[in-house]
């Protein structure tokens, strides 16, 4: 999801960004007309492609091919979000270093993606109006990508069955009602059920209809993954630091280490 202030509190418009009372608004999605705001992840030492993905996806590239063999990252569709990313750094300013939630929370940035478990850190806001929406879209497409997570025992288990059945407990519906409390999990289903309980914790600034819809039409997983993606993530930031500082274009990086991350993805 993006989070950002809501419009109102702008005032005035110079060089394409929207001032606000205690920070800047940079009109980078309109600019671009891609899938990117005026924050998102990927700052000094943290680019990844899981972070990228949205935008990758939503201007028709992929990471990786469907049987984890080849990286994708080299064709154009790919490298072009990639770069229109890195531009948000090195030419329009728009993004400061670090761009997180706390410089979000400060005022200082007007946008930012997230996730739900970001919210509790959104409660310290008060100086202005907080709202949500979808990510921005591209070509492609408006995505988002899903974060599930998986639960199981393991052969060593001392309690294998109170493992399983701890585990069946904790993927049910009353151990699901209070992590939507804790503002942490989104309904991975629409079921009556799930959304009841989902619909009785949201945050005043969070609007229901925006995580259906995610839900329903725009959800898309960054799964399975390849058993050296921690591997292939640390060539990626390396890459990434580079772009992002204009020592070397998306479309150069991103061929140079083609056959860098095929040879992890030979790897099983």
């Amino acid at each position: 999801m993006t989070y950002g202030l809501k419009t109102q509190r702008t005032q005035g418009q110079t060089d394409g960004r929207r001032r606000t009372r205690r920070g800047v608004l940079a009109a980078v999605s309109v600019a671009f007309g891609a899938a990117v705001a005026a924050c998102a992840p990927g700052g000094e030492g943290t680019g990844q492609p899981a972070a990228q993905s949205k935008a990758v996806w939503s201007n028709g590239g992929e990471i990786l091919n469907k049987d984890l063999s080849e990286t994708l990252l080299h064709q154009p569709a790919a490298t072009e979000a990639i770069q229109r990313y890195a531009d948000m750094w090195s030419k329009l300013s728009a993004i400061p270093n670090p761009a997180d939630w706390k410089t979000f929370t400060q005022g200082h940035i007007g946008m930012v993606f997230g996730f739900r478990g970001m919210g509790p850190h959104f409660q310290t806001i008060t100086d202005f109006e907080l709202g949500m929406w979808h990510n921005p879209g591209g070509a492609a497409g408006t995505f988002s990508r899903s974060g599930p997570s998986g639960y199981g025992v393991v052969t060593g288990a001392k309690n294998k069955d109170e493992g399983w059945e701890f585990c069946k407990y904790y993927v049910g519906a009353a151990a699901q009602s209070i992590l939507f409390t804790a503002g942490f999990n989104v309904p991975m289903t629409t079921r009556k059920e799930d959304m009841e309980a989902f619909r009785q914790d949201l945050a005043k600034w969070e609007r229901e209809e925006v995580y259906v819809e995610a839900q329903d039409k725009r959800l898309r997983p960054m799964a399975p993954l390849p058993l050296k993606w921690r591997e292939i993530n640390a060539v990626f930031t390396r890459e990434w630091n580079l772009i992002r500082t204009g020592d070397k274009s998306a479309q150069q990086s991103m061929t140079s280490v083609k056959g860098e991350i095929d040879a992890y993805l030979k790897e099983k």
